[in-house]
């Protein structure tokens, strides 16, 4: 998403720049400046969408036309949406663009700590590194202290 906010004024005329809220990655910077492409990965909140869901009317016009929105407090003049109303749109628009990070594959050793800790929670006397039949198995878990392992997890 791309927003404009207004500077002070130089030469009796004000200037706008341009600051990337969303997707951070794309924001230029001096060694990677800003490429066309990246705008290939957002995805956007269609005009249909503005119409319907977000109740933004001038969207249901058939043909395009210039406006300006201003949103903030509704009681103030020249105000046209409320603060609340850009927040869904925004919220709406990081859900569409959140990066999905991959979780790290845990290890043999995490994986039999947390069955460990899982059997616990439980209640079923878990118990790590046990020997059955002359094999050493990872976690096995059991109805009472004393009694033969029920659930065996290697």
């Amino acid at each position: 998403m791309i927003t404009y906010k207004t500077l002070e004024k130089i030469s009796k005329k004000p200037q706008i720049r341009v600051k990337f809220i969303l997707p951070r990655e794309l924001e230029p910077t001096s060694s990677s400046p800003f490429r066309l492409e990246w705008l290939d990965v957002v995805k956007p909140v269609r005009r249909e969408e503005l119409a319907s869901a977000f109740r933004i009317s001038v969207f249901k016009a058939p043909q395009d036309r210039w406006s300006l929105f201003v949103f903030g407090d509704v009681g103030v003049k020249g105000v046209t949406y409320s603060w609340g109303r850009f927040k869904d749109i925004l919220d709406e628009f990081e859900a569409r663009n959140k990066r999905v990070v991959p979780a790290e594959k845990p290890s043999h050793e995490e994986l039999k700590e947390l069955i460990f800790a899982v059997g616990q929670m439980q209640g079923k006397n878990p118990e790590k590194e046990y020997e059955l039949e002359g094999k050493r198995v990872d976690v096995v878990w059991r109805k009472t202290p004393r009694s033969y392992p029920y659930i065996v997890l290697r």
